[in-house]
């Protein structure tokens, strides 16, 4: 076997959690297991291998007869049992919350730039930051091979990131949509039986209005702005606190 870093070196084990090679320059030695640099380093993994190397060997009932025991399960030749892995705190750079913030602020940006869609405004706000900090949650630990979490004040603020992102996309889509769809959608509205008059309002609330001036359309900007982040990091909250 070869050390997983270092493919000219033989390893000289592996490790105790994630089962790579290891060669003598990168193995960590913790009380007696090897460990790779990763794993090394997290008192908590450690002390769980720990616990569950040195605890007490299960006992069988002894009272019941040898052939109503089940035998144990059959593991493949080869095949090393990998320890339960705790979830532990995980901390994000600044460069890994970019790609958590892309995912979740085109989720939040496209629902909310899709007319009657954006109605349930908030909850797409909300869903789009909690999916930022869910999505930096897998990509953190799969970095670290680990079960993690993340810091509520982190969730909060790659939900934040996501509904500024969000709130770009949608103003996008917001102004597309207006210029190409705006006298289809207004006919349509006005044929359900209201005046013309009151379509255009009810379009102009859900969508930009393109005939409108651009001092409007910059305070209807500056409001997406304020508002996406603020339910985004909400979002971003509500993961980090009850994802443990």
């Amino acid at each position: 076997m070869r050390c997983y870093k270092h493919p000219k070196e033989e390893a000289v084990g592996m490790c105790k959690v994630c089962n790579k090679g290891l060669c003598s320059v990168c193995a960590v030695e913790r009380d007696g297991f090897l460990f790779c640099a990763t794993h090394g380093g997290m008192e908590e993994v450690v002390k769980h291998v720990e616990e569950e190397a040195f605890a007490p060997p299960a006992r069988y009932e002894e009272a019941r007869p040898a052939a109503a025991r089940a035998p144990p399960p059959r593991r493949a030749m080869g095949a090393r049992p990998r320890p339960a892995i705790p979830r532990v705190r995980l901390h994000g750079k600044a460069s890994t919350t970019v790609t958590p913030a892309i995912v979740g602020g085109i989720i939040s940006g496209m629902l909310m730039g899709i007319p009657f869609v954006n109605f349930f405004c908030f909850i797409w706000l909300i869903l789009g930051g909690a999916t930022a900090a869910y999505f930096l949650i897998l990509k953190e630990g799969a970095a670290e091979n680990v079960r993690g979490s993340i810091s509520q004040p982190e969730g909060m603020t790659v939900g934040a990131i996501s509904g500024v992102m969000g709130a770009n996309i949608a103003i996008l889509l917001n102004l597309f949509a207006a210029v190409n769809f705006w006298d289809m959608v207004v006919s349509g509205i006005a044929g359900l039986g209201t005046n013309r008059e009151t379509a255009n309002l009810i379009f102009s609330v859900i969508i930009a209005d393109p005939n409108v001036d651009a001092i409007s359309l910059f305070a209807r900007y500056f409001l997406m702005l304020v508002s996406f982040p603020i339910f985004g990091a909400i979002g971003g909250w509500l993961v980090a606190k009850y994802v443990k």
